[in-house]
């Protein structure tokens, strides 16, 4: 754990040049409590690391070009200001590392990596550079499914940033309320519209309450039915009148009191809602 978030545990050594970096990997895998001096790495051409560990080293300020880390383990690692440029990341994990203002330029790698690298309560600014950047690149390798992943992050790490503008009063509570509300609605509900399950598991949970009030109820409602007079009463058809309601196609049932008249008018709501969301959940997911 870095003592400083900002500043390499002491003691550590002071790598001049990359072919120390290079004689020190040629006999270990793991690379301990070192400042990387050089402004590039490598100096010409590329590199590849793989299996390695990175603990307490620093690269800020530097410029990495086209090295491929694979199955790389990066822990208290500082990335301030670093430039990563036609790189490529497999299977890497990165632990309590500072990305502060670094870039990425033509760089693969997925969003995920970060995602529990930082504390949301003392870093959110960080969060929300790195994530914009990661979004940015993505976008311009048109990795789809990484930039997704990446507006996620961003939006989320958005969140955290205003709870930390209002703790220090940088926002007033109104503000702080009236962009929160939503956007935390929105993530919960529907993942920012990226995430499905999040979406289809809040539609079961809400037909079941609204099938249920809609049976309980149903002596509210006057509903023509043709075969049975017992029909009205039973499940299927409060799922029917519910499903009509919900998805605003409307159904045969009139409301006789005003509690029905309430719970139409609810029903109806939420399922403009509910279309909404469903919206831009198709936009997000098939139509990019």
């Amino acid at each position: 754990m870095l003592n400083n978030f900002f500043k390499l545990n002491e003691p550590y050594s002071v790598f001049e040049s990359y072919e120390e970096l290079t004689n020190h990997f040629s006999h270990a895998d793991d690379l301990k409590n070192v400042l990387y001096k050089p402004d590039l790495l490598p100096p010409v051409g590329g590199v590849g690391f793989r299996d390695k560990r990175f603990v307490n080293v620093s690269f800020s300020k530097k410029k990495i070009q086209r090295a491929t880390f694979t199955r790389c383990k990066f822990v208290d690692c500082l990335f301030i200001g670093t430039t990563f440029e036609d790189c490529e990341f497999h299977d890497c994990t990165f632990e309590n590392c500072n990305p502060y203002k670094c870039a990425f330029v033509r760089t693969y790698i997925d969003p995920a990596a970060f995602r529990n690298m930082l504390n949301r309560h003392q870093h959110s600014n960080i969060g929300v550079n790195l994530f914009s950047r990661l979004r940015l690149n993505c976008a311009e390798m048109h990795q789809r499914d990484f930039e997704a992943s990446a507006d996620f992050e961003f939006r989320k790490w958005k969140r955290y940033q205003l709870v930390y503008d209002y703790r220090q009063k940088h926002v007033s509570g109104a503000t702080f309320a009236r962009r929160w509300v939503p956007d935390f609605a929105f993530y919960v509900f529907a993942g920012y519209g990226y995430r499905g399950m999040f979406f289809g598991g809040w539609t079961i949970l809400l037909l079941v309450l609204l099938v249920s009030l809609n049976h309980f109820f149903a002596g509210d409602f006057a509903i023509n039915v043709a075969q049975s007079p017992d029909a009205s009463n039973s499940y299927i058809y409060s799922f029917y009148h519910t499903v009509a309601t919900f998805t605003t196609l409307g159904s045969n049932a009139v409301a006789l009191t005003l509690r029905a008249v309430c719970l139409l008018a609810i029903e109806a709501c939420l399922g403009v809602v509910w279309l909404s969301v469903l919206t831009s959940i198709v936009v997000k997911r098939v139509v990019r």
